[in-house]
Parts: C-alpha cells; sequence; structure tokens
C-alpha cells in the first residue's frame, strides 16, 4: 500500500499517494537513462556549439547539398538528392560492386557510424544506412570524375551541377562539421570496388589523393613547394574532410605551448615603423608564423569569399573534438596584425596576404570577424614566446642585454598591462629616496661644457640613470609618437594606486637635462636618444610639456643624490678648464704637435735666456 499524504491550503483538500509517483517517476527517468546513447572517443562530428554560432550562423549551414544526416531534413536541399543518387547509380556500375555488397558493408558498422555522431541520429537503420550510402558513394563518384579527364562526364558533370560555379559551393558545404561522413567509411567502399581505379595505389593512399586532387584547389594546396601530402598525413587518422584541412594546414611539428602574459600585440603597421620586416613563408605549412632576428616570416593567405567559413568550422572542430587550440591561436594572431586596411595593404604589399575580396577594408572586417566569440587558453597559448618577443620590441625591451624578463618580473603580481610596462621599466634595486636640496640642474650642453661625459646605460632597465666619476650614465631612450601618452599613463598609475613616484621623478630628471634642441642634439649623438619624431626641436617640446601640472615630493626623491653629485661636479672650474684644454689642445694630432713645438719653443727660448743671463754675470 502507497503511504497516503494529505495536503491542505485553505479550503482545498488533496490526498496524494507518494509510493505510487515515486513508481511513476523511478521508470521514466530510467526508460530516459536507458535510451541515452553511449560515449565514444569515435565522436568527431556534431551540431556546432551555439556560442560559436551566434558571431556567422550561416557559416556553419549548408547552402547548397546535406552530407551525412544531420542536415537531411533541411528542406532547401532537397533538391540534391536526386543527382545523388544518380551518382550512387554511376559509382556501383564504374567500381563493379553491387548495391547488396555496399548495404551489407555499413550494415556491419553501423553502431561504429553512429558512435561517430555526437548528437543521437533520429532516423531508424534502414533510412540511416540510406543517407550514409547515397552520401559516400555521391562523394567517391565526385572525385573519381575530377581525376578521370574524360570529357563526356565532364559535361555531364556540369549538367547535372548546372554549370562549374555550383560546384564551388558544393565544395565549401563539404568542408562544414555538421556536414560529414566519417572518413573511413570512404575507404571501406573503396575496398569494394573491383574495376581498375584511376591510380595504382592501395586504398588509404588512393583517398588521401583523390581527397587532395578534389580539394586542393579549394583549400590553396597546389603550391606547397613539392609538399609531399602523404608524408604530411603520415599514420594520422582522418575523421572528415574538415580534419584533412586542418592536418594539411596545421604544422607537424607544434611550437610550445605557454602562458600567454601580453594579451597585446602590435598591429603590422607598428610593427613594420619599429623595425620588423615582414617575409613570405615558402615552403611549409600554410598557418605556420616564425619570428626570428626581426624577421616575420608568414606563410602566404590567400583571402576568399568562403575563407571565414573555413577558419569558423576548423576552429569549431578543434574546439569540440579534438581540444585543441592551434587553429584558433593562430587566428588570434591574425587579428593582431590586422586591425585596419593599412595593415593589409602592407601585408599584400610583402606578398604574405593575396585576395580575391573587393578591396583591404573587407579583408581587414573579415580578420576582425573571426576573434570576437572565439575564446583563448592563455596557459597554453602556442604563441606565447612570439607575442612575447613582439611585446618586448614594442615597449624597447629587446636591447636590454640578456634581460631575462620572467627574472625581472619574479614572484610580483602583474595587475595590467600598464603595470606590466612599468616592472620592466623601473629598475629592480631603486636609489634611496632623499630630501632635494637643490631643485635646479643645468641642462646637458651645459654640463657636457662642464666636462660631464654621457654614455648610453646598456644594461639594466630601460628607465634607469647613474652618475659616477664625471659619467652619466643613462639607459637608452626610444622616442615615439606615443610615447608622451605612454609616460602619463605610468605617471598616472603610480600616482593613483602604487603611491609612488619613481617615474614622476625620472621624467623630471629628464625635463632638467632637456631644455633645447641642441640639449636633444648632444644626447642623439651620444647615443642616448633615438627618435621617430620629425626633429630636435619635437623632442625638446615633447619632454618640456611633460613636467608642467605635475607635483614633486621634494623629501622624497628618488634622484636627490644625483642632483647633487651632478650639481657638484659642475661647480668645480677645474672640470671646466680640464675640458677646454683637452678639447682646444689635445682635439687632434695637428693641435697636439703644434702645442708639443710651442712648449718646445717657449723651452728652448728660456734656456737660451737663461744662458745669456749666467754668460753676463759670469763674464
Amino acid at each position: 500500500m502507497g503511504e497516503a499524504v494529505d495536503l491542505a491550503e485553505g479550503f482545498d483538500h488533496i490526498t496524494v499517494d507518494v509510493q505510487k509517483l515515486s513508481d511513476s517517476l523511478v521508470k521514466s527517468l530510467g526508460d530516459k537513462l536507458q535510451k541515452l546513447p553511449p560515449l565514444s572517443s569515435k565522436c568527431s562530428i556534431c551540431k556546432v556549439p551555439a556560442h560559436l554560432r551566434e558571431r556567422n550562423d550561416k557559416a556553419f549551414t549548408p547552402r547548397e547539398i546535406s552530407i551525412g544526416p544531420l542536415h537531411y531534413n533541411n528542406l532547401n536541399l532537397k533538391h540534391m538528392e536526386d543527382h545523388k543518387q544518380r551518382l550512387l547509380k554511376d559509382f556501383l556500375s564504374r567500381a563493379k560492386v553491387s548495391l547488396r555488397d555496399c548495404v551489407h558493408l555499413l550494415k556491419k558498422k553501423e553502431l561504429y557510424l553512429r558512435n561517430c555522431y555526437a548528437d543521437p541520429i533520429e532516423f531508424d537503420s534502414d533510412k540511416f544506412i540510406e543517407i550514409i550510402l547515397v552520401d559516400s558513394a555521391f562523394i567517391l563518384e565526385l572525385f573519381f570524375r575530377n581525376v578521370s579527364g574524360n570529357n563526356k562526364l565532364q559535361d555531364q558533370y556540369d549538367h547535372f551541377f548546372g554549370g562549374p560555379w555550383k560546384l564551388r559551393f558544393i565544395k565549401t558545404d563539404m568542408l562544414l562539421l555538421e556536414n560529414q561522413v566519417p572518413f573511413s567509411i570512404l575507404e571501406d567502399l573503396l575496398s569494394l570496388t573491383k574495376s581498375d581505379l584511376p591510380i595504382k595505389i592501395d586504398v588509404r593512399r588512393l583517398a588521401i589523393m583523390l581527397t587532395y586532387e578534389f580539394f586542393k584547389r579549394k583549400l590553396n594546396l597546389v603550391d606547397m613547394d613539392n609538399f609531399n601530402i602523404e608524408e604530411k598525413v603520415g599514420e594520422l587518422e582522418i575523421q572528415h574532410f574538415v580534419d584533412f584541412a586542418r592536418i594539411c594546414y596545421v604544422p607537424r611539428v607544434l611550437p610550445s605551448k605557454n602562458k600567454l602574459k601580453c594579451v597585446t600585440m602590435p598591429r603590422a603597421t607598428k610593427l613594420r615603423e619599429a623595425g620588423v620586416k615582414f617575409r613570405v613563408k615558402s615552403s611549409g605549412n600554410h598557418f605556420d608564423i616564425k619570428f626570428k632576428n626581426g624577421v616575420l616570416e608568414i606563410s602566404r593567405l590567400r583571402i576568399k569569399d568562403d575563407t571565414e567559413i573555413l577558419l569558423r568550422n576548423l576552429i569549431a572542430h578543434e574546439r569540440c573534438h579534438l581540444h585543441d587550440n592551434y587553429v584558433n591561436d593562430f587566428v588570434f594572431i591574425l587579428d593582431r596584425l590586422v586591425e585596419t586596411a593599412g595593415d593589409v595593404d602592407l601585408l599584400m604589399h610583402c606578398g604574405v596576404i593575396e585576395s580575391k575580396l573587393s578591396g583591404t577594408q573587407e579583408v581587414a572586417s573579415l580578420m576582425n570577424n573571426l576573434c570576437p566569440g572565439v575564446t583563448m587558453a592563455r596557459r597554453r597559448f602556442y604563441f606565447s614566446d612570439l607575442c612575447e618577443q613582439f611585446f618586448k620590441r614594442k615597449l624597447n625591451l629587446v636591447d636590454m642585454d640578456n634581460f631575462n624578463i620572467e627574472e625581472k618580473v619574479g614572484e610580483l603580481e602583474i595587475q595590467h598591462f600598464v603595470d606590466f610596462a612599468r616592472i620592466c621599466y623601473v629598475p629592480r634595486v631603486l636609489p634611496s629616496k632623499n630630501k632635494l636640496e637643490c631643485v635646479t640642474m643645468p641642462g646637458a650642453t651645459k654640463l657636457r661644457e662642464a666636462g660631464v661625459k654621457f654614455k648610453v646605460k646598456n644594461g639594466g632597465s630601460p628607465f634607469d640613470i647613474r652618475f659616477k666619476d664625471g659619467v652619466l650614465e643613462i639607459s637608452r631612450l626610444r622616442i615615439k609618437d606615443a610615447t608622451e601618452i605612454f609616460l602619463r599613463n605610468l605617471i598616472a598609475y603610480e600616482r593613483c594606486h602604487l603611491h609612488d613616484n619613481y617615474m614622476n621623478d625620472y621624467v623630471f630628471i629628464l625635463d632638467l637635462l632637456i631644455e633645447t634642441a641642441g640639449d636633444v642634439e648632444l644626447l642623439m649623438h651620444c647615443g642616448i636618444i633615438e627618435t621617430k619624431l620629425s626633429g630636435t626641436q619635437e623632442v625638446a617640446s615633447l619632454v618640456n610639456e611633460l613636467w608642467p601640472g605635475m607635483t614633486m615630493a621634494r623629501r622624497r626623491f628618488y634622484f636627490s643624490d644625483l642632483c647633487e653629485e651632478v650639481s657638484e661636479y659642475y661647480r668645480v672650474p677645474w672640470h671646466k678648464w680640464r675640458l677646454i684644454l683637452k678639447e682646444d689642445y689635445f682635439s687632434n694630432p695637428w693641435a697636439i704637435i703644434s702645442v708639443i713645438a710651442a712648449m718646445s719653443l717657449l723651452l728652448l727660448t728660456f734656456v737660451q735666456t737663461c744662458y745669456t743671463v749666467m754668460s753676463y754675470y759670469f763674464s
């Protein structure tokens, strides 16, 4: 007997048999659990998740033909079913194989075939096998006709599809992740053929070569420079055509995955301004990129109207089945390199990009639309080393003389990119803070006249300055159009969050050193300043405009000792006299000879005078 429970609320009175309800729920849930398909490691074809579809749903939906069961019920694609059945008939005739043998083969493989699809297949056994057989035979007959060279078949081919142009769309549909049949079933059907095959090789090699020949122009595999497609595929299991495309595109030897410390990267035009050269990587893989010795080598990218579709399906395949992210990361790099039409112009001029789109802005828009919605695994990013090299070049960290960025950062917590830049620029060992007694300090030219020497500080941090034994060592400063923005943001960050003032004090010292264009000229001559601005006056103006509006903590000034030492050195007359003596009388060999001759003459005159006086007294 089930336990009855009374539920009373207001005037209503309900009696519930709990045991009966429990049994009903157990039976209902048990039936659902029984119907669940088993999870299989063979699963490689699925519906693309909503978060990947939302940016461009059409990129995953076939327009001309359905392949496999996922889009079979799409009414817009039913017009191709008769054509597919005609090609099935031609395949059976060409292969000299019976329909019964093909059905029998697929029936034995039905469980395996169903397991290749992530979503439950709604069709019964007969209908499912029919779909797989018709579509697989259709594909193989297309492949055979592609390599046959038979003009009569080619005319029939064009008649079926309404002209060669329609085949382009069919090929695009055949490279959609949701529109696939397992590649192994093509090999199995090829193994049944009893006729003379177009190529006298084993079944696996034949399947690979037929696929390559059919898609080589679509996938831009024609100019792979004697690249052997069979060697590329090797013993890898090909799951379907999207997987085949990815295998062709992705390098066999992948770069190491590391944590991506810097998400931003300069675009192509900015890298060009920083001295990076762009070069086409003529051999290897299509999705390959290398950076070495200031040269960025990228495999040639041919952009077509269906490039976005192909890339989105490759990324979806990686994300859903391979749990890998090479193509995803490669697209991220493209998105960072190409922001504007100017970046596309530069890469087209270098031969890296070839496009059949209407203009450079359309190419830039295509690249920029790919990345949003795509997630990035920062701890397992393939191009982390490459991004770090770019960022070092952008922040002028390239020539830090074996400066180890990881050792520099150490265990410090990085708040954001401005904080990362400050950590890189500020010395690890800071000078002591003392009261600044002397607010003024002579400019660079006046210090030079007083005998101070200027030298580039090769090691350490980019914002470092030292004075010792009359030598002022300053880390090299590269002045660009964005330098003022960058310095102001570093100072603002210090003032608002760190309650520190190193950058503030460093800019104060720069402002004292640089008063005129002559000061800039001197520092450029010494190699301390490098600039991409139009002239020395513009650099002087930039530095002088930084300081007004900023405050200085005189009692806690980082460079108080330096200011005092430089000012004391400046006040000693001997340093100036020594410099005048050196520059006026010992600046070149001829001046030295003249000084020696004059001194010799003076000495001889003195000796002669002494001799004359002595002769007078002793005579």
